[in-house]
């Protein structure tokens, strides 16, 4: 029996389980006898993946978000002696996403094992390519506002790599130098396939199928002058100049959120509860278990207000505010993974509640009691604890405050 024979219908039976697709080199055809199984699992909301390991094959599982939120999580098996990798995918992410790029937004994020990242069209393009199994799975093409927007993204990407590199060369770090130009290699390869509107599923090959092959020589580890390898890679790769590079930065500002922002938002908050879940050792947390077209319904909803920040056109943080009587409600107030730190989340708190109407006179939220940072920095803004409610195997911290009160604390 083949892996397919035996794996395939336990993967279908499991719950929540819609569809089960074939990718790598072997929906490709491209495979060696050696080669692994990929199979992409997809669910919508919510997906216990201890069903995997209970599949009673040997390997490693890991739950939605353990690999990041585009990897998301799955399993390693051995079936039949051969290796497979199980990926788990939520169609409802996967539709935010869809939306995103359908408007040429996209967001990539640092990804262990790739040199330039993944971006979060990704597994659109792995729907395009792979083969379906079992079960339906939406038809993609690659929108024409993505093809344009995540061109210039790589190349600017490529070109900024190379400014950095250029750093490294004037201080004689070798090192540094040579792996910033490799960097933007892949990512002006990215570029090349953006260009094309062709999916890029991963960065084997990807080089020399852009026909970037020169860039091996170039790289290569007899060239004594890291100076002459940065000139000729520019060249090769057909980078700007540093000064075209600055006219891409844009500021961040706070906008209203609508119903049409809800992938956005959707997006958002599953990498931004990720951590949170760890912390409180519970996967189904409403707001990663919450779906695209219940945060529509709560963003079309009268009673609630929500702001977010975008930078770039990126939505890098979020909140919610429902007002009852003379209470402003917090929630969803969530930041990015790679913006955290920066004072997104006190700063757009703040906006908010400057924008609440004379009638609010009490703002209240609550949060896990192991969220130790949110702990902290609601204290910072004003906020005190008044009661704790139990969740099962720890306890929401309920907070409130006057409103207007803690205004002149520092930022969080």
């Amino acid at each position: 029996m083949t892996v397919l024979d035996v794996l395939l219908p336990r993967l279908v039976a499991l719950p929540g389980v819609l569809a089960v697709a074939l990718g790598g080199s072997r929906a490709r055809g491209t495979h060696r006898p050696d080669s692994d199984w990929d199979l992409g699992v997809y669910y919508r909301g919510g997906f216990d993946a201890r069903a995997l390991g209970r599949l009673g094959f040997a390997g490693h599982v890991a739950q939605p978000g353990e690999w990041g939120r585009i990897v998301n999580g799955g399993a390693w098996l051995s079936v039949e002696g051969e290796p497979v990798d199980v990926l788990l995918r939520d169609l409802d992410v996967v539709d935010a996403w869809r939306a995103d790029a359908d408007h040429g937004r996209f967001q990539i994020d640092q990804v262990e094992g790739h040199l330039a990242g993944l971006p979060t069209y990704t597994p659109l393009g792995e729907i395009a390519v792979n083969r379906v199994l079992a079960g339906r799975l939406p038809a993609v093409a690659y929108p024409a506002a993505l093809r344009e927007a995540a061109q210039e993204r790589w190349r600017w990407n490529a070109a900024f790599s190379l400014t950095i590199a250029e750093q490294h060369v004037r201080r004689g770090d070798r090192t540094l130098a040579l792996g910033m130009m490799t960097r933007a290699t892949v990512q002006a390869a990215h570029a090349v396939m953006a260009g094309r509107g062709a999916w890029v599923l991963g960065e084997k090959g990807l080089v020399d199928d852009v026909g970037l092959g020169a860039a091996h020589d170039v790289l290569g580890d007899d060239r004594p002058d890291p100076a002459e390898a940065l000139h000729e890679l520019r060249a090769l790769l057909d980078a700007p100049r540093p000064q075209e590079l600055r006219g891409h930065r844009t500021r961040a500002r706070t906008v209203r959120l609508r119903p049409a922002d809800a992938g956005e938002v959707l997006t958002l908050q599953r990498a931004a509860y990720v951590p949170e879940a760890r912390a409180h050792g519970d996967i189904d947390l409403p707001p990663l278990t919450e779906h695209l077209a219940e945060i529509r319904e709560q963003l079309a909803d009268g009673s609630v207000t929500a702001w977010g920040v975008r930078d770039d056109g990126r939505l890098v943080a979020a909140v919610r505010i429902t007002r009852s009587g003379s209470t402003a409600v917090v929630s969803r107030l969530v930041v990015a993974p790679d913006r955290q730190g920066e004072g997104l989340g006190s700063g757009l708190l703040r906006h908010a509640e400057e924008q609440l109407d004379d009638g609010v006179s009490v703002i209240e939220l609550f949060t896990g009691e192991h969220s130790v940072t949110n702990l902290r920095l609601y204290d910072r803004l004003g906020f005190r604890e008044t009661h704790r409610t139990d969740a099962g195997t720890y306890a929401l911290v309920h907070m409130a405050k006057p409103r207007g009160s803690g205004r002149g604390r520092s930022p969080g």
